[in-house]
């Protein structure tokens, strides 16, 4: 197996942090993954992302089996990648869930031998409601080159010698992600502070709350950190 340890693919630092999707939102970041080669360049050339929310019970990587628990396709309209190329071109590529996979095939990315490059997923998810879309429901699109099935493919450039799944048998876990109809957007008053609001009582910030175009939120609980 001499591709296991040479290209390796990790869930990246640069995955956001935030775990809402506002329904009907486009181009929402729900991952990055990072490609890294030990040794020689290499071009992805397929890649498959998964659904999945617990997945990998017995390590076939289809999300079926007893224990295993898909997320919602229907919360993702347009599931899309940016990637660079051998020149350092950005590409873009589309494609779309079915049955909890999207195949992405004929790809260029590009990872020189020694460094890493990152692969960006992005979504436009449809209007919460509508096509079996509904708030409360959750994605988590992992990358998937489990050796069961033709889910991957790279090409080593010195050796001339592709990978695949069976090389990798690789599972990387992404952010799992809800779908929401609204959420509360916060910023800092730009006056504040403002000087002593009450007696003996020193005003230290105030805060904008606002609720998102979809819908009210209702604030039930704010935590300060100290």
């Amino acid at each position: 197996n001499f591709a296991a340890p040479r290209l390796i693919v990790t869930i990246s630092d640069a995955t956001p942090e935030a775990d809402i999707i506002i329904g009907s939102s486009q181009d929402v970041p729900v991952s990055t993954f990072t490609f890294r080669s030990r040794r020689h360049d290499h071009v992805v050339e397929k890649i498959t992302l998964s659904n999945c929310l617990i997945p990998s019970q017995d390590l076939d990587g289809d999300c079926a089996d007893a224990g295993e628990q898909p997320g919602n396709d229907q919360i993702v309209d347009v599931l899309r990648i940016f990637y660079q190329d051998e020149f350092g071109n950005e590409e873009e590529e589309s494609g779309y869930l079915v049955d909890g996979d999207v195949v992405f095939d004929n790809l260029e990315l590009y990872v020189p031998a020694g460094e890493e490059r990152d692969l960006v997923v992005m979504i436009d998810a449809h209007l919460e409601g509508n096509e079996g879309a509904y708030s409360g429901d959750w994605i988590r699109l992992n990358f998937n080159a489990r050796a069961s099935e033709d889910r991957f493919s790279a090409l080593d450039i010195v050796n001339e010698r592709t990978l695949t799944q069976d090389d990798m048998n690789k599972y990387v876990m992404a952010k799992p992600m809800q779908l929401r109809r609204s959420q509360p957007e916060f910023s800092l008053f730009g006056g504040t502070p403002s000087g002593a609001a009450m007696p003996e009582l020193i005003e230290v910030l105030i805060f904008d709350i606002a609720a998102d175009s979809g819908g009210d939120v209702s604030i039930r609980e704010l935590v300060f950190d100290i």
